[in-house]
């Protein structure tokens, strides 16, 4: 007989009266939280050039009567972004509110946490930019292959579909609603709520908003309740309803890679860009998105750290 597998709603093995999903599973699945440290997979290379090191470490082979160096590294670890990669766009968005995040009367622990936050947006801006680029580069290579290489259909219009507008529209929509779910978080602790999201377009976070916001901060959720009331109707709903029609439902309805118009002889052949289901040119859309998110998040942004003054809290 084979090894009994524990069902997610089976009683847990080990005897505590829970559900396994609820005791011991959780371990299962979240062993990256427990996992000790260790030495990550490394592969060597032959540096084109070899700087000289940090620092050295002083050394003594004889009981300290004589010392030598020998080559060493600091005791940090440096991350960031390579120069070419930033983008100064999405740096002011960040930077109009972290410099005033020191200046509140909170403890550190408070100013690390909004500072994580807003960090997470710069993160999220960065990655829709990403798959915003992928998808104007796809889009140029295909133009510039049917520059040279095109033979128009016949009698039909034609499409193909083309993985990589396919995948990078997707990716786009999909970080762009991961920023604004994002960007719900950071108001959490200023305004005292739980989990907050951009569930239901929106709608969610302005019900909490509404009904679960301190006397204290009324004007401050007004502002930001019109805030996304506005981007609402400019781009949001529209957005997340393609989200859905694109990738959740519909597997692409809606969305069209190149089309060639039938050949009807001469010099000339017709091919429409890709569209939306809203039938923008699909990089047009993305980018004007894009910029509209730039602009709500920075105003988002502003308006949280206003009512964090205004509080003057220690945020959890």
């Amino acid at each position: 007989m084979g090894k009994y597998k524990v069902g997610r709603n089976d009683p847990c093995p080990c005897g505590s009266g829970k559900k396994y999903k609820n005791c011991c599973y959780l371990n299962k699945t979240q062993a990256w939280k427990t996992a000790g440290s260790h030495e990550s997979p490394a592969f060597t290379i032959k540096p084109k050039e070899t700087p000289e090191p940090i620092t050295d470490f002083h050394v003594s082979s004889n009981g300290g009567k004589t010392w030598g160096s020998r080559p060493g590294t600091l005791a940090a670890q440096t991350q960031g972004k390579k120069p070419v990669d930033i983008d100064e766009t999405i740096s002011k968005v960040v930077e109009s509110v972290s410099p005033d995040i020191d200046k509140l009367n909170i403890s550190d622990n408070a100013k690390r946490e909004f500072k994580e936050r807003t960090s997470d947006i710069d993160h999220k801006l960065y990655a829709v930019k990403y798959h915003l680029n992928n998808y104007e580069q796809a889009e140029s290579d295909e133009i510039k292959e049917f520059s040279k290489n095109d033979k128009p259909p016949a009698g039909v219009q034609m499409m193909i579909e083309e993985p990589r507008l396919i995948y990078e529209v997707e990716a786009f929509l999909f970080q762009t609603k991961s920023c604004l779910d994002m960007l719900s978080k950071v108001i959490e602790p200023v305004f005292d709520f739980g989990d907050c999201s951009f569930d239901k377009m929106g709608d969610q976070l302005i019900k909490q908003l509404r009904n679960k916001c301190s006397p204290l901060l009324t004007t401050y959720a007004e502002k930001i309740i019109k805030l996304i009331e506005n981007a609402q109707e400019a781009w949001i709903v529209e957005l997340i309803e393609m989200r859905n029609i694109i990738t959740h439902r519909s597997k692409l309805q809606g969305f069209n890679c190149f089309m060639q118009d039938p050949y009807m002889g001469g010099d000339i052949a017709t091919i429409h860009y890709p569209t939306m289901p809203n039938k923008r040119r699909a990089l047009e859309y993305c980018q004007d998105v894009y910029e509209k998110l730039l602009s709500f998040c920075e105003e988002f942004l502003k308006l949280t750290l206003g009512a964090a003054r205004k509080r003057n809290i220690d945020m959890r």
